[in-house]
C-alpha cells in the first residue's frame, strides 16, 4: 500500500512537471523521495524541478547530492553548470561545462563555455553604479517598473489590493498593479493601486505606457471559457489595450494577434503608441521566448516580425524596454551573461536591431536581473531582479551612476630643453574657481590626480624663473584601463639671475643669512599629528630634491589652530614638527641637514583667536607644517628681508 501511494505521488507529480506547474510537482517529488531517499531518478527529478521552479539553492543542493553519489548523466552537467552560474560559481561551472564539450562534442556547452570565458569583462565596470533595493519590496514579487510622470508604476504579488487570490501555476498571490510617487533619492512613496478598471480576476502586468498617445498595454492571463481551463495549458498570457478618459484608464481592446496556443505578453511602446514591441513563444521562433515587433498604421496593428537572430537566441528573450531615442532594453539568457536572464541594450532602427550589448554589473548579477526603466538617459532608474539577499521572490532596484573619478597625469617640462621639470606646482580648480587638486611634480616631471569624467577644469602651473601657465580642459571618461595625458611645457623667464635658482626671499639663522629656495605646506585634522595620505604627494618629490642638491637643507615649522589649552598646542605642534622630521630622516635624509620646531598657536594665519567665532575651514588653516628648503649664506643679488614665517 505504501509502495503504491508514493508510485501515486510520482505520477501526480510527473504531470504538474508535464503541465509546467512546477510548484506543485516539487513537494510531491520531495515526498516521495523522504521514503525512497536511494532512489536517483527521483533526486534527478527533484534536482530539475527545482531548476525550473527558480529554486537555485534548492537544485544546487540536489545536483550536488546527485554528483556525490556518482550517478550523474552528461545531461545533468549542463543544468548542473547552469545552477552554479547562477549562484556565480563560475570557475566550476565551466569545468563542469568543459566535461560536457569533451564527452559531448556538441555546440552547446561550447557555446557555454565561451560565455563563462566572457564573464570577467562584464565585472569591469561594476564599480561605476550603485544598486538599492527599494522599501516597497516584499515576500512576493515585485517587478516590471514603468515610469509615468513623478511615479513609478509597478506589478506586485506581495502588496494588498483587493481579494488575495494564487495562481496555479506556482501557487503565489495574483501580480496587480500599484503606484507610488518617486522621491528625490530615488526611494518611492507609499504605494496606491493603479488604474482599477483594468483589473482582473488573474495576473494584471507587466505593462508599457504611451504617455504621448494615452494609451496603456497590459499583460494579463487571457480569460478562460471556464473555470476549469484553469489548470491546463490553454490559458496563455495576453496584452489588453487601455485608453486615458477623463483621467482613468478604461480597456478598450485586446491585441488582435493574441492567442490561446501561445503567449504574446511583456509589451514595450513608443511615446506615441505606434509601435509595439512584445515577448512570445509563438511557434517559427529562434527559441523559447522571441521579441517581436508591430506597428499600428491607418487603424490597424501590422502582422509582428520577429526581430531576427541579432536579438533572439535559443533560450528565453523577454521584458522588453523601447526609449525614444531607439535604444531597446531586454532580458535574455540565450546572449552571453553572469547567469540567469541579464540585462542588455540594443540599438533598434526600421525593425532592424543592432549592438547588442550587456549592461554588466551591477546592473546584472548571477540570478535573474530584467525589466528596466530609466529616469534620466541612462544614468538613473529602477529594474528588477530575484538575486541574493532580497525580500522576496523579485524585488526592485533603484540605481545610479557613480562619480567615479578617472587617473589624469600631467607631465611638465621646459619648453626649451625638454627637460622635465620637479617640483613645479600643479593646481587643478573646478568650474567655481575653487582649488580641488595640488600637489608638485616628482623627479620625472609627473604629477597625477584622479578628476570626475565630464567635468570642466582649470590647470595652473608654477614654477619660479618660469612663466606661469594656465589651461582649461575636460577630463573625458576613457577604458579602464587609460589615463589621460597632458604635456605641459613651461617657458623659461629670462629675467632670472645667477645660476637660476633664485631664492624667494633671505632670512637670518642663528646670527647668519639663509636662502629660503622654496617653501611648502601640509594640513592636519583637528588634535592630529599624523601626515595624511594625500600630503605624501606633496613631501616625497621634497626628498628627491634633497637627495640630487646634498647642499640644501630642511627646515619644519609647525603651527596649531585656537582650540585646546596652549599648553596642549604646544606639545601637539612639536609633535607635528617631529613626525615631519622623522619622515624625512626614514627616506635618508641626514638628521644634521633638519631643523624643527612647533609654535603652537602663537601664529595664527587670520582672526581666529580664543572666544572669535570661526568656521572648520577659517580653523584648518592654521592647522599647518611649513617645510622649508634652505640654503645657508649670502644670495648677493638679493635684499636680506627677514620673515618669522611664510604662511
Amino acid at each position: 500500500m505504501s509502495s503504491f501511494a508514493q508510485n501515486g505521488k510520482v505520477r501526480r507529480a510527473d504531470q504538474f512537471y508535464q503541465e509546467q506547474v512546477y510548484a506543485k510537482a516539487l513537494p510531491l517529488y520531495e515526498k516521495a523521495y523522504e521514503k525512497n531517499r536511494g532512489n536517483n531518478e527521483l533526486l534527478r527529478k527533484m534536482a530539475n524541478t527545482a531548476f525550473h521552479a527558480d529554486e537555485n539553492e534548492l537544485a544546487l543542493r540536489y545536483y550536488q547530492r546527485l554528483v556525490a553519489r556518482k550517478k550523474d548523466i552528461p545531461a545533468d552537467w549542463i543544468a548542473y553548470a547552469t545552477v552554479l552560474k547562477k549562484d556565480g560559481n563560475y570557475e566550476e561551472s565551466f569545468n563542469w561545462l568543459r566535461k560536457y564539450s569533451a564527452l559531448a562534442n556538441d555546440s552547446l556547452g561550447r557555446n557555454l563555455e565561451d560565455q563563462l570565458i566572457h564573464i570577467k569583462q562584464l565585472y569591469a565596470d561594476s564599480v561605476k553604479f550603485s544598486v538599492t533595493p527599494l522599501s516597497v519590496n516584499t515576500s512576493q514579487s515585485e517587478l516590471g517598473p514603468v515610469i509615468y510622470g513623478d511615479s513609478l508604476i509597478f506589478s506586485s504579488a506581495g502588496l494588498h489590493s483587493g481579494a488575495r487570490r494564487k495562481s496555479y501555476l506556482d501557487q503565489k498571490p495574483y501580480l496587480k498593479i500599484f503606484s507610488a510617487k518617486i522621491l528625490p533619492d530615488g526611494e518611492l512613496d507609499e504605494p496606491e493601486p493603479f488604474a482599477p478598471q483594468v483589473r482582473t480576476n488573474f495576473h494584471d502586468g507587466p505593462l508599457a505606457i504611451a504617455a504621448d498617445g494615452g494609451k496603456m498595454f497590459v499583460t494579463h492571463n487571457q480569460k478562460p471559457r471556464t473555470i476549469h481551463m484553469l489548470s491546463e495549458q490553454t490559458v496563455q498570457l495576453g496584452i489588453r489595450q487601455a485608453v486615458l478618459q477623463g483621467g482613468q484608464w478604461m480597456p478598450t481592446m485586446d491585441f488582435p494577434f493574441n492567442s490561446k496556443k501561445y503567449s504574446v505578453a511583456h509589451p514595450a511602446v513608443n511615446a506615441s503608441g505606434t509601435v509595439l514591441i512584445f515577448a512570445s513563444n509563438q511557434p517559427g521562433g529562434y527559441g523559447s521566448t522571441d521579441l517581436y515587433i508591430s506597428y499600428f498604421d491607418k487603424g490597424a496593428w501590422s502582422e509582428p516580425k520577429n526581430l531576427g537572430p541579432e536579438v533572439n537566441t535559443k533560450g528565453s528573450e523577454l521584458f522588453p524596454c523601447w526609449l525614444a531615442d531607439g535604444k531597446l532594453y531586454f532580458s535574455s539568457d540565450g546572449l552571453e551573461g553572469l547567469g540567469g536572464l541579464d540585462l542588455f541594450r540594443a540599438d533598434i532602427v526600421d525593425s532592424a536591431v543592432n549592438h547588442v550589448e550587456n549592461l554588466g554589473s551591477p546592473i546584472n548579477s548571477p540570478a535573474d536581473d530584467f525589466g528596466m526603466a530609466l529616469l534620466k538617459d541612462e544614468d538613473i532608474g529602477y529594474f528588477a531582479s530575484n538575486r541574493k539577499g532580497g525580500k522576496g521572490q523579485d524585488d526592485l532596484y533603484y540605481f545610479e551612476r557613480n562619480n567615479i573619478p578617472f587617473p589624469v597625469r600631467m607631465i611638465v617640462s621646459d619648453d626649451n630643453s625638454k627637460e622635465k621639470i620637479q617640483l613645479a606646482e600643479v593646481v587643478v580648480m573646478d568650474s567655481k574657481g575653487d582649488t580641488i587638486a595640488q600637489s608638485l611634480t616628482n623627479i620625472e616631471g609627473v604629477v597625477n590626480f584622479e578628476l570626475l569624467p565630464g567635468d570642466g577644469y582649470t590647470m595652473a602651473v608654477s614654477k619660479r624663473n618660469y612663466f606661469n601657465y594656465r589651461q582649461d580642459f575636460v577630463c573625458k571618461e576613457l577604458d579602464s584601463k587609460a589615463t589621460e595625458s597632458y604635456e605641459i611645457a613651461l617657458q623659461f623667464n629670462p629675467g632670472t639671475e645667477g645660476d637660476g635658482v633664485h631664492p624667494l626671499y633671505m632670512d637670518m639663522e642663528d646670527g647668519e643669512p639663509i636662502q629660503i629656495l622654496e617653501v611648502f605646506s601640509i594640513h592636519y585634522d583637528l588634535s592630529q599629528w599624523f601626515i595624511r595620505t594625500q600630503n605624501y604627494d606633496i613631501l616625497n618629490p621634497i626628498i628627491d630634491y634633497l637627495v640630487e642638491n646634498p647642499d640644501l637643507e630642511v627646515r619644519i615649522e609647525s603651527h596649531a589652530d585656537c582650540r585646546g589649552s596652549r599648553e596642549f598646542n604646544n606639545v601637539l605642534t612639536n609633535k607635528r614638527a617631529k613626525v615631519v622630521n622623522n619622515f624625512f630622516i626614514s627616506r635618508y635624509i641626514r638628521p644634521e641637514r633638519i631643523r624643527f620646531k612647533g609654535f603652537g598657536e602663537s601664529r595664527l594665519l587670520n582672526i581666529c583667536y580664543d572666544n572669535v567665532p570661526c568656521d572648520e575651514d577659517e580653523h584648518a588653516v592654521n592647522r599647518r607644517t611649513i617645510i622649508k628648503i634652505v640654503r645657508k649664506g649670502r644670495y648677493y643679488n638679493m635684499r636680506l628681508k627677514r620673515a618669522a614665517f611664510y604662511f
